[in-house]
């Protein structure tokens, strides 16, 4: 059984974001489903494709992860030290973060990323972009893109160290680095 039998399996999926890690060899996906008939709204679903190539069925993320029924427009997904990170983007305005752990198990909670890094709060009309990746020490590194569609955007860095903190957002102008580059 491939991905597309389990969500085809599943009634009324609708797929309106996904993120993918590999860790030790098994690629986790965490995708937001749209229009669930049992709630009329949203739920995250987390599998794994395992070495042998079998997958696990759909887990409900949302009956371990506070609140419930999160809308994601965009999800991230990194391998930090055998965690599963998830970053999603909420109403293009809201960046959140939750960890899977090894024994299986879910940080109780999504997290406010732009409040924990202290960034610019999100402007209304703008929108924001969001890529993650770790490493064995234990850290997420973040890299967010804030602004209006199609204008100059603002880019930021943080870094979730691995004793949970994370440090003040950094900005940083990608067009300036482009252009120096070119």
């Amino acid at each position: 059984m491939g991905l597309g039998d389990l969500l085809t399996s599943e009634l009324g999926v609708t797929v309106v974001a996904l993120g993918t890690a590999d860790i030790q060899g098994e690629l986790h996906v965490v995708l937001c489903q749209d229009q669930v008939t049992d709630t009329g709204g949203f739920r995250c679903l987390h599998t794994i494709r395992h070495t042998d190539g079998t997958w696990e069925a759909l887990r409900n993320v949302d009956a371990e992860v506070a609140p419930k029924g999160i809308s994601f427009d965009q999800l991230s997904c990194a391998n930090v030290a055998g965690q599963l990170h998830v970053c999603g983007v909420r109403d293009n305005r809201t960046l959140l973060h939750t960890i899977r752990y090894p024994d299986g198990h879910w940080q109780n909670y999504w997290g406010d990323v732009l409040a924990a890094v202290q960034a610019p709060p999100v402007e209304y009309g703008y929108e924001i972009s969001v890529d993650c990746a770790g490493n064995d020490a234990g850290e997420l590194q973040v890299v967010f893109l804030t602004g209006f569609s199609g204008a100059r955007l603002q880019a930021f860095h943080a870094i979730r160290g691995a004793d949970g903190n994370w440090t003040t957002a950094t900005p940083f102008d990608h067009f300036k680095i482009l252009e120096e580059n070119l």
